[in-house]
């Protein structure tokens, strides 16, 4: 990316994922005219996502997200890539159903060792490109991030690192929490 941004070529596999993509387009999208090339500019709002412990597919969503045990809660909205309805790409493809998928803790923690004091929240969390698209929404963050808060507060006063929280270690808080409204003190 750096030496791109200073005036260098692109490198020859960039244009080998045009091609395929181009590829792609004219036969699974249907689009037999499709012509792709390289941009003449690129905005990069984010360059990485983790791979953590569970990295979550838009497949996984479709068949319901982590398993009950794994739960932190349940979560729904559409696959798409910021905002854009992929059906509009492909007139002919049968559209995405809305998933309903159970949240789960793992895709905040990474495999690393070095890593395994921090909890990761949006869009740097374990998402396949597509599934991020559902998982950037601020409602599933806030979900995860209340999980992963209860979690480290419980790897403080165990003295061990967050990575070893599970979720059914905080379930029981998440329920508590869910049964009492929030109270707020002090001045809005």
């Amino acid at each position: 990316l750096l030496a791109l941004s200073h005036g260098a070529p692109p490198p020859s596999k960039y244009e080998q994922a045009l091609k395929k993509f181009e590829q792609f387009l004219r036969t699974e999208g249907q689009m037999p005219q499709a012509q792709v090339h390289m941009p003449e500019a690129m905005y990069i709002r984010q360059t990485i996502t983790l791979k953590n412990r569970n990295n979550l597919t838009a497949a996984d969503l479709l068949k319901g997200g982590a398993s009950q045990a794994e739960a932190i809660g349940t979560y729904s909205y559409w696959l798409d890539v910021r905002g854009q309805v992929l059906a509009n790409f492909f007139p002919n493809a049968l559209p995405l159903p809305k998933p309903i998928f159970n949240v789960g803790l793992d895709v905040a923690f990474s495999e690393n060792p070095a890593l395994q004091h921090v909890g990761f929240i949006g869009r740097s969390a374990g998402y396949s490109p597509l599934s991020q698209g559902t998982c950037r929404i601020v409602q599933h963050n806030s979900m995860l991030g209340e999980a992963v808060g209860i979690a480290a507060a419980m790897a403080a006063q165990q003295q061990k690192p967050i990575s070893q929280i599970k979720a059914f270690d905080i379930q029981p808080v998440l329920e508590i929490r869910q049964q009492r409204p929030l109270a707020f003190t002090g001045h809005a």
